[in-house]
């Protein structure tokens, strides 16, 4: 089943507004399901949380995945009449998620963590967020997640001087997608799989990161940039499928290329 085709979302990550035809609709405990040939509500999967919204008025309370068919399940207080249902994502509650998860999550983790942090010998903060390089190509197609995910490298650099000669504080960004299940969720599914390294590659380099001094804080590290520093050569263990060229993420800064001899290309 290629789920792009019904997945909106996966098209276009900012659609707001949709239509679709009515499949099926089901009792469900005290509430109803509702089936769409496709959607843009993202359904609670991957580590994050569903959307709400409407559809033809009616309030959508929650969005499941259909274990045995992988089809999208609109919660409902009442059934839809018609055959056709339009579709309204409620963005607000979006872009409030974004920025709780992100930004707010992790300055109030490291917040509450600090003080435990300071009891040990080599206290360190790691966070999985991009370099501060503040291009408008990186805000215009998606100004919310942007905003998101820089605001978590602005608690990196404001917590590296707080906490500068007591705890460690640096961020961390790989220079794939990263073949996890948000990423499969949100970004095309198993094609963008085949085209991103393994999160192990990620793991190598939060480990190596730990082992470092607290007096190595402040920095804005590239997965592999980094773990070339360290001495590592063999990247090909980290791609998925290696006959598929690697899918850059976002984010990663123009002038930090690829480690020498390293080839983002497919391998013959």
């Amino acid at each position: 089943m290629d789920l792009s085709e019904s997945r909106l979302y996966y098209r276009d990550a900012y659609l707001a507004e949709f239509d679709a035809r009515l499949v099926e609709q089901f009792r469900l405990g005290q509430a109803w399901g509702v089936v769409l040939d496709q959607t843009a509500f993202y359904p609670t999967s991957g580590g994050q949380p569903h959307d709400t919204g409407l559809l033809n008025g009616v309030i959508v309370t929650d969005v499941i995945e259909r274990e045995e068919d992988k089809a999208i399940v609109h919660v409902v207080g009442q059934t839809l009449d018609g055959s056709l249902a339009h579709g309204q994502v409620d963005w607000a509650r979006r872009f409030d998620l974004m920025h709780q998860i992100n930004a707010r999550g992790t300055f109030m983790v490291s917040k509450f963590a600090i003080p435990f942090l300071a009891k040990v010998a080599n206290p360190h903060i790691l966070m999985l967020s991009p370099p501060l390089d503040m291009k408008e190509k990186w805000f215009a197609p998606a100004t919310a997640y942007a905003m998101a995910k820089f605001g978590m490298s602005l608690v990196v650099l404001g917590l590296a001087g707080e906490q500068r000669g007591k705890i460690a504080v640096n961020a961390l960004w790989p220079r794939t997608t990263i073949a996890t299940a948000a990423i499969k969720n949100l970004l095309g599914g198993d094609a963008i799989m085949r085209a991103s390294r393994k999160p192990e590659i990620l793991a190598e380099a939060a480990y190596r990161i730990f082992h470092k001094p607290k007096s190595f804080t402040g920095n804005f590290l590239i997965d592999d940039t980094f773990l070339a520093s360290e001495g590592v050569s063999d990247f090909d263990q980290y791609r998925v499928d290696p006959s598929q060229p690697l899918q850059v993420d976002f984010f990663v800064p123009d002038d930090v290329p690829p480690p020498k001899g390293v080839s983002l290309t497919a391998k013959v």
